[in-house]
């Protein structure tokens, strides 16, 4: 059972799946691609895309027809503390945008336009905050820490927290065994 790595102090782990060659090949039959993260970090006043998801449908103690909407909600960088990145977003985030790309549209020097990865939501200022300036604004880690942990966790310098299926049993105890199908989920999602 493959490891996962989670960050110490932020909203970010490495997850690795039981047969990544095989994922790989159905994320290309699907005509899935990765996003590169950018080289350099965008400036204060950038214009950003937050991609996750809203939830549709309800839950009751007899049935739970919940089911994830793709979601883009445009967005502009604020401002970066020493700990952490703001944007303010047309529209406040839902919790089903947390772990999604934070993402922007970046010209090469042909003048093509490539979509690239600033980085990861980490979370929404809440709106009940007391610093009244940050309410409802998205925070999220940015590409050159995303990269650093990652060179951290190919160095062995990072140690595993829990085996991969062990992690994903322990974040989702509440969930329902089907909707942890990685495989079924992503075809679903495909086939929108």
């Amino acid at each position: 059972v493959p490891p996962s790595h989670h960050h110490p102090t932020r909203a970010l782990a490495v997850l690795h799946l039981d047969d990544e060659t095989e994922a790989e090949d159905m994320f290309k039959s699907l005509d899935f691609t990765a996003l590169d993260l950018v080289d350099k970090a965008p400036e204060v006043g950038a214009e950003l895309m937050f991609r996750g998801h809203n939830v549709a449908g309800t839950t009751t103690e007899e049935a739970d027809n919940r089911k994830p909407i793709p979601q883009d909600v445009p967005g502009t960088l604020q401002l970066r503390s020493p700990n952490q990145t703001f944007a303010l977003t047309d529209s406040v985030l839902t919790d089903g945008m947390c772990g999604g790309p934070v993402t922007q549209s970046v010209t090469s020097v042909l003048g093509t336009y490539t979509e690239k990865a600033v980085g990861i939501l980490e979370g929404i200022v809440p709106a009940d905050s007391p610093a009244q300036d940050y309410r409802n604004m998205a925070v999220f880690l940015e590409a050159q820490d995303i990269r650093s942990f990652l060179s951290d966790v190919e160095q062995d310098k990072v140690d595993a927290f829990l085996k991969g299926g062990q992690a994903a049993l322990h974040v989702g105890q509440d969930q329902d065994p089907a909707k942890m199908d990685w495989h079924k989920i992503v075809t679903e999602f495909s086939d929108h």
